[in-house]
């Protein structure tokens, strides 16, 4: 769901950042349930140091969201926004990656990385949540801290 891509913050421009793009958010209502679930799933997870953090939710530039929760039909109009961009914290890699690659990675290493897993996924389970899609690919890593 969405492409992600690599940038710099905008404010500070220093601070890496993952950008996911989200398109057609209101072209089907499922995909539309599922941005806001996402939403809502980042919010109540947060903030937990196990958990990708959710800096911001940018729309395209040049959208006028006043006047919208008055008149919800605008979202048809021509020139709306159907696209939201979700800016997290910048990681590295994810551990697909990282246990694939050919970087020697230490049984201290191997554990922190499980241990971490197991955290988030207690947190997770802790507000109610249940992720239906764990897998290496899903589970991000920072090699310089683990």
């Amino acid at each position: 769901m969405g492409d992600v891509c690599w940038a710099k913050h905008g404010p500070s421009g220093n601070i890496d950042v993952a950008v996911k793009k989200i398109e057609n958010i209101w072209f089907e209502d499922e995909e539309t349930r599922r941005v806001a679930r996402e939403l809502n799933l980042l919010r109540a997870m947060a903030p937990h140091p196990n958990m990708v953090k959710l800096l911001d939710v940018r729309l395209p530039e040049g959208t006028d969201v006043r006047g919208l929760a008055k008149d919800p039909a605008s979202f048809w109009e021509e020139g709306f926004f159907d696209t939201v961009y979700l800016v997290f914290e910048f990681i590295p890699t994810d551990a697909g990656k990282l246990f694939h690659s050919e970087l020697h990675l230490v049984q201290l290493q191997v554990k922190s990385i499980v241990y971490n897993l197991l955290q988030g996924i207690a947190h997770m389970h802790a507000v109610d949540v249940i992720h239906r899609d764990i897998k290496l690919a899903n589970v991000l890593v920072d090699p310089e801290s683990c």
